[in-house]
């Protein structure tokens, strides 16, 4: 029961501010590309899309099933954090005690970054919540194939690791090896002698799901638009923002400040925590020259956490934190807990654990929260109009000047193709939405 009251709620809350506000870049991004491959052009090749091919085709999908509005992508998004909610609660309570799990969730999803004051970035559906959803479905697969021993759920791994590439390929490509390393790791510390069987049915999950992919690619005389658009193209955009890798700000996207923002302080602890359990965990093997079932889970989170921590580069906000360090929220509460027992174990009050454990959380969470908090009483305040037209945009509420925006670019865009019915336009702008408006 508690799994479903977790997905309605969450996805209800979510769908509140996925109704709210448009962003023409971020969702023209993603929006312009779906519109075309609903319309019947081909991805990559005929429209530019620098994210999943995944992506592109699911939220295509649902244009063309529910129609041709941005309502339906921001739901589809609102939907997935739901469904989100649901795997990370069965993800963390492999370690953690239910009610920590559920505490653990409620945490997460206040924490998203669409409810800040501090950000410009309103909810988005963008390609790293798909991402983040078959991401944590891949390494709870791979906590099922641990417990039951049974290959099928070896095999949905590799499925979801390689849904998570066509979702968005900076995680996914970096998730397969690692998914490989951690069945290989597994093989050696149970001294099991099936590790060439135990990988093919893992690598036999990822090519079975991408190989139509590639074929479709290949038939449709788009693999190498795909190549460059999704794969060359996020490296180029990577050396420019870092200044070629440079360490510097390298450097500094993956451990954000918070020196003078201390509502920072969250996301720059996650990773930092998953250090920590990685190190404790080594150690603890090194001395003991074992795992128990549950360490072991734990450290396989904390691979798969490092390889979600790589979202950090080289956007680094709030959003890109939130999608990267969501499932570390599990690694900092198992972390603090055993801190806060040796602590009190050392001081002899181990009775009091409990409560410093959850003092420790609430003290590292609370300015994220209270910035949310102000920030889902301001977006609430705001006065809103129901948007008719473009009817791409159909269904979004916006503040006053957003309409009258919106309404302007509509009115000048039908005075054009009345006068000049023949002809087309060239955006100027950074803005993909307005591209999208005929």
């Amino acid at each position: 029961i508690f799994p479903i009251f977790l997905f309605i709620s969450v996805t209800l809350f979510s769908s509140y501010f996925a109704l709210h506000h448009v962003d023409p870049h971020h969702d023209g991004i993603l929006l312009k590309p779906a519109l075309d491959v609903a319309q019947g052009k081909i991805a990559f090749k005929e429209t530019f899309n620098q994210y999943g091919a995944l992506t592109v085709f699911l939220q295509a999908f649902l244009l063309k099933v529910f129609g041709f509005s941005l309502v339906y992508l921001r739901l589809s998004a609102a939907v997935t954090y739901g469904i989100i909610a649901v795997l990370l609660f069965s993800l963390w309570k492999h370690f953690l005690p239910r009610t920590a799990a559920g505490a653990g969730v409620i945490f997460w999803i206040l924490s998203a970054y669409f409810l800040s004051r501090l950000t410009t970035i309103p909810f988005l559906p963008w390609s790293s919540v798909y991402a983040l959803a078959t991401q944590i479905g891949a390494i709870l697969a791979l906590f099922l194939w641990k417990d039951k021993k049974k290959s099928v759920f070896l095999f949905l791994s590799g499925v979801l690791v390689a849904a998570t590439f066509w979702f968005r390929q900076p995680v996914g490509i970096l998730l397969f090896p690692t998914v490989f390393f951690l069945i290989s790791l597994d093989a050696f510390l149970s001294r099991a002698h099936n590790l060439i069987r135990t990988l093919a049915c893992y690598c036999s999950g990822t090519i079975v799901f991408s190989l139509p992919f590639l074929l479709y690619f290949i038939d449709v005389g788009a693999l190498s638009s795909w190549w460059h658009q999704s794969i060359l193209l996020a490296f180029d955009f990577g050396n420019r923002l870092s200044n070629r890798y440079s360490f510097l700000p390298t450097f500094r996207a993956f451990f954000p400040s918070f020196l003078h923002v201390k509502e920072n302080t969250l996301w720059f602890l996650l990773p930092i925590s998953v250090i920590a359990a990685t190190l404790w965990l080594s150690i603890r093997y090194i001395t003991k020259k074992v795992f128990t079932e549950k360490e072991e889970k734990i450290f396989f989170l904390c691979a798969v956490c490092g390889v979600s921590w790589a979202q950090y580069f080289p956007v680094s906000d709030t959003s890109h934190w939130f999608w990267a360090a969501s499932p570390m929220i599990g690694i900092l509460f198992f972390m603090t807990n055993i801190f806060s027992k040796k602590i009190t174990s050392a001081l002899h009050v181990k009775k009091y654990s409990l409560y410093l454990s959850a003092s420790i959380i609430l003290l590292i969470f609370l300015p994220t929260l209270r910035d949310d908090i102000h920030g889902i009483k301001y977006i609430s305040s705001l006065h809103y109009t129901r948007l008719e037209s473009p009817s791409i945009l159909r269904g979004m509420y916006v503040e006053k000047p957003e309409q009258e925006l919106y309404d302007g670019v509509t009115s000048r865009m039908s005075l054009y193709f009345s006068l000049y019915p023949q002809k087309t336009y060239i955006n100027m702008t950074p803005d993909a939405l307005y591209s999208a408006i005929d």
